[in-house]
């Protein structure tokens, strides 16, 4: 069963990459009954971005965007079902410390993907942040208070309905 289950997530992180552009390679996995052997198996993935050389699963020399894109891919793949689903994600702040360019490119992921998202990010972002989202629920906390606020809702217009 386990190694149906690695072969399985090795085969659910290349659909993601492939919506980002991202050549992926996982190393199988040697699992025998052999204590040391299981206590060194482990998982590696292998990105390779457009342009650029390959980048470990830890790899320092990745870019903010490119990191954020990893944790995406691997995330996804581990939550995506043998019907291709892609499940329910929660993601605390994807776009912190990402340039204009790397939040299109991660929003644009995140609306190719069959994955549904809950996200969080800061008040004093533009809302131009949200474009992935049709809804997205708003909350803070001040300093002086105990409890935040009230949720807001921020729900985007179809194209059909902002033309009435």
């Amino acid at each position: 069963m386990l190694h149906y289950t690695i072969k399985q997530y090795a085969k659910n992180i290349k659909a993601p990459g492939k919506l980002a552009n991202i050549e992926l390679h996982a190393d199988p996995v040697k699992l025998e009954n052999d204590d040391l052997l299981l206590s060194q198996a482990g998982l590696h993935v292998r990105f390779k971005f457009a342009g650029k050389g390959v980048i470990g699963m830890s790899d320092g020399e990745a870019s903010g965007g490119q990191q954020v894109m990893k944790s995406l891919v691997l995330l996804i793949g581990l939550l995506k079902s043998e019907d291709g689903s892609g499940g329910f994600v929660f993601i605390d702040e994807p776009f912190a410390h990402l340039d204009i360019r790397n939040i299109q490119l991660v929003g644009e992921f995140l609306k190719n993907t069959d994955a549904q998202y809950l996200m969080t990010t800061p008040l004093t972002h533009n809302t131009d942040v949200y474009d992935p989202s049709e809804l997205a629920l708003i909350t803070s906390k001040k300093k002086d208070t105990q409890w935040a606020q009230l949720i807001f809702v921020l729900q985007r217009r179809k194209p059909e309905q902002a033309a009435a």
